[in-house]
C-alpha cells in the first residue's frame, strides 16, 4: 500500500496584495495536525501546527495573507491527507493530483520549484541546491528560501539537510523534519520491493 500524488504548479507569482485565501482546514497527519489554505483554485499553505485551534490557525494565515477572507472548511485538509499521505493499493495507477499556488519573489519562486526536483525519499544540501539552481555563492539566500517556504511536504523543504549530513533546523521542528524523511524513505523502500520499475520521485511535479 502506497502513496503517490502529482504535484500542479498552477499560478506563481509576487505575493499579492489583494485577497487570496477561500477556505482553510485542520486534519491529522502522519505528523500532527495539518493547516491546509486554499485559494479557489489551488492549495496556498500548507503548515504543520500543535494544535486544531482556529484562533491560532486565523492569525498564522493572516500573518502570510494579511489581505485575506475565507471560511473554515476542515473538508479541504481532510482531502489534503487522503490525496498525499494515505495509501493506495495500486501504486502505479494515476496519481492523486495536487494543485498547488505558489507566493513569493522570484528567486523564492525558483528555490521552491527546484526543491520540488529533489526526488522523494533523498536529501539535498544547500550547497548543492545552490548551485543546481545556477547560484553557487547563493547558499545564504537560498537558505532563507527554504526557510520562507509556507506549503509544507509538496515543496519539501524537509529534504534539505546540512553539508555535514545533520538534519539541521525546520519551521515545523526537527523532530518532524525526522519524522518526515524517515516515512518517505518507508514508503520508498517498499515502493521498490513491490514495483517491475523504480520512478525517480513518488511525488511527481509539474509546472
Amino acid at each position: 500500500m502506497y502513496p503517490v500524488f502529482e504535484i500542479n504548479v498552477i499560478q506563481s507569482t509576487e505575493t499579492p496584495r489583494e485577497r487570496v485565501l477561500s477556505e482553510a482546514g485542520h486534519s491529522a497527519s502522519p505528523f500532527g495536525v495539518v493547516l491546509v489554505a486554499r485559494s479557489s483554485e489551488a492549495i496556498a499553505h500548507v503548515s504543520f501546527v500543535d494544535t486544531k485551534d482556529r484562533q491560532s490557525g486565523f492569525e498564522l494565515l493572516n500573518a502570510e495573507f494579511p489581505h485575506s477572507e475565507f471560511l473554515w472548511n476542515d473538508r479541504i485538509a481532510d482531502n489534503f491527507v487522503a490525496n498525499v499521505f494515505k495509501d493506495r493499493a495500486d501504486p502505479l495507477g494515476p496519481p492523486n493530483r495536487v494543485d498547488i499556488s505558489l507566493y513569493g519573489t522570484v528567486f523564492q519562486i525558483s528555490v521552491w520549484k527546484e526543491l520540488m526536483c529533489v526526488p522523494f525519499g533523498t536529501t539535498v544540501s544547500y550547497s548543492r541546491l545552490a548551485e543546481s539552481l545556477g547560484r553557487p555563492t547563493a547558499t545564504r539566500a537560498v537558505a532563507s528560501a527554504v526557510a520562507r517556504n509556507r506549503i509544507g511536504f509538496l515543496v519539501p523543504c524537509h529534504r534539505v539537510i546540512r553539508e555535514n549530513g545533520e538534519i539541521g533546523e525546520f519551521r515545523w521542528g526537527s523532530d518532524r523534519k525526522r519524522q518526515m524523511l524517515d516515512w518517505e524513505n518507508k514508503h520508498r523502500e517498499s515502493f521498490f520491493e513491490k514495483a517491475d520499475s523504480s520512478p525517480q520521485s513518488l511525488a511527481l511535479m509539474k509546472h
